[in-house]
């Protein structure tokens, strides 16, 4: 029998809080607790007071956001959570009031689209002591673990079959797995497949 947990905020009684992006539009962020759902920029006071306080520790952040011109109070709380807050993955965001992580999440912008990337949102982080993937090795390692071959990535990426295997022994490295049943898992729980 497989248990999982039910994702963040679901249930009535659940003040845990999950952020997650709209899947057809960035520009709009939500936040499910106490299995009702809401858009960032209609939330109670008392939420965004806690956004407002979690952008005010981090200062580089706050920053990016202003440089790409979001400088209305909604504006920022709501690119600040989709940024950095935007995968829907069932983990909590707030608990007990406070933010539990950040989370890297697929943006279309990565991979030197974004003037702000790895300013205001987060790396794929994949080991406790913060390594993290570059935007090449996150491509290798969808692809890698959806079963495509060596070859195959190569192709596909118009690389190298030694840049693939090069980009593959850093992805192992970095996150501790020894083998593509492994990388799978790690896909899987970084919600990249």
């Amino acid at each position: 029998m497989i248990r999982r947990l039910l994702p963040a905020g679901l249930l009535p009684s659940d003040n845990r809080i999950e952020f997650f992006n709209d899947p057809t539009d960035q520009e709009k962020s939500f936040f499910i607790t106490g299995g009702i759902v809401c858009r960032v920029r209609q939330a109670t006071e008392d939420i965004k007071q806690l956004i407002r306080a979690d952008l005010a520790k981090h200062p580089v952040k706050a920053e990016a956001l202003v440089g790409l011109g979001y400088v209305a109070d909604d504006e920022q709380l709501e690119k600040y959570c989709s940024c950095c807050f935007g995968a829907y993955d069932g983990q909590a965001d707030v608990v007990n009031g406070r933010f539990v992580h950040g989370e890297y999440w697929p943006c279309k912008l990565r991979g030197g689209i974004c003037p702000v990337e790895g300013k205001l949102c987060d790396a794929l982080v994949v080991n406790a002591d913060g390594a993290y993937l570059t935007v090449a090795e996150i491509k290798v390692l969808v692809l890698a673990a959806t079963g495509k071959y060596n070859k195959e990535i190569a192709d596909e990426l118009d690389v190298s079959d030694e840049t693939i295997k090069v980009h593959l022994k850093h992805i192992y490295a970095k996150s501790g797995t020894m083998n593509k049943a492994e990388l799978v898992l790690l896909a899987l729980k970084k919600n990249l497949i």
